[in-house]
């Protein structure tokens, strides 16, 4: 279950008086560092991923592409600072770079059309966006 504010942190106004974000809904920032809850890329691709077997086909790799977060300060920091409510009991969520492993695998597995990949890079890439990749 997620519950998701509109008043979040990351908001900037254009000259013309329109109210944008930063980042994409799905992103969120944690320890500076832009990342994609598990729940998000769910709602997002509209299909629930099996981490278990991502990890297991070593498809995606623990603190490279994906970590977690427990109850406790910091998840509750993560969850101030984003201005989201999370009730997993550890929050599962991916690197930059283990979105893009998982989007290519859907591609690959014709689970995704490619003008369906282009539209969440284009969010990725827009003008608002501080995303940048290393």
């Amino acid at each position: 279950m997620i519950k998701q504010y509109t008043n979040r942190k990351n908001i900037i106004e254009s000259k013309n008086g329109i109210i944008q974000y930063e980042y994409p809904w799905f992103i969120k920032i944690y320890n500076g560092r832009p990342i994609i809850t598990l729940n998000d890329l769910t709602i997002l691709l509209g299909v629930k991923i099996n981490l278990s077997d991502l990890i297991k086909d070593k498809m995606i790799i623990a603190y490279i592409d994906w970590n977690g977060i427990g109850r406790g300060a910091s998840r509750k920091e993560f969850e101030e600072s984003n201005l989201v409510k999370y009730e997993d009991e550890t929050l599962i969520y991916l690197y930059i770079s283990g979105l893009f492993k998982i989007l290519k695998m859907f591609m690959d597995e014709n689970k995704m059309k490619f003008y369906e990949l282009e539209n969440i890079i284009r969010l990725l890439e827009s003008d608002n966006s501080k995303i940048k990749y290393i």
